[in-house]
């Protein structure tokens, strides 16, 4: 119960701060987000074990960042460790909270059933590369985080055009030392059953394992089938 009270006074806070936000210069607003992005993490009692520092890395140089998708904690976890935009679903423009971190963080939004949607959403990345890092979950929805989906490979093309490396990521959740579904959003599973699973668990733990950057210099399916290979080993 006290855990849920909090969240509820987080995410007021959140709307009450998220008009403001547009009003701040980048670096600034990426560092309110990243506040409140860790402050929800403490709040429902979950580690990060983390082996690089992804913030280290995108303020040398931006980087298209590949990640696996596990939960609609992905991008609270990911935004905690750095200030990076995100490529998502539509979808995403409902969910409450998640859909103001993500509109302040210039999030791409992309509706995956128009094809012809592709070339502008490809423009869009580009011109975002140049002012900071973009994350995007290219197998296109959310598993149970045992094993990945097939990638999607046509927003790797961005990497090509843009010139910026592109760095994979794994994200993998445990449960007392153990790979669990709990804060997992997929198949029937909706966003309030995973908010509450969430809720009802303390010591939930998720590993984010930063891998070896690939050059963006192959075309976007190898890059896409090296990002498979270098996360499906690692989650």
């Amino acid at each position: 119960m006290i855990k849920f009270i909090l969240i509820l006074i987080a995410i007021i806070l959140g709307l009450f701060i998220s008009p403001f936000l547009f009003l701040l210069n980048r670096h600034l607003k990426h560092n309110i987000i990243s506040i409140w992005s860790k402050i929800i993490l403490s709040i429902l009692k979950i580690k990060i074990s983390v082996n690089k520092n992804l913030k280290t890395l995108t303020s040398q140089q931006n980087f298209l960042i590949a990640a696996n998708h596990v939960s609609w904690l992905d991008i609270v976890v990911i935004n905690s460790q750095s200030h990076v935009s995100f490529i998502a679903t539509d979808e995403i423009k409902k969910w409450p909270f998640i859909n103001l971190l993500t509109f302040c963080a210039d999030t791409i939004f992309v509706n995956r059933s128009s094809k012809t949607n592709l070339k502008k959403i490809n423009d869009k990345v580009i011109k975002q590369l140049k002012i900071n890092s973009v994350c995007f979950f290219p197998e296109g929805k959310a598993t149970d985080g045992s094993s990945l989906l097939p990638f999607k490979s046509n927003l790797f093309q961005a990497a090509i055009d843009s010139k910026k490396n592109i760095i994979p990521i794994s994200i993998s959740y445990f449960h007392n030392n153990k790979k669990t579904t709990i804060a997992s959003y997929y198949d029937d599973i909706n966003l309030l059953e995973s908010f509450f699973s969430i809720i009802k668990h303390n010591r939930l733990e998720v590993r984010l394992n930063i891998l070896d950057m690939i050059e963006a210099n192959l075309d976007r399916k190898k890059l896409s089938d090296n990002c498979f290979q270098l996360i499906s080993k690692s989650i």
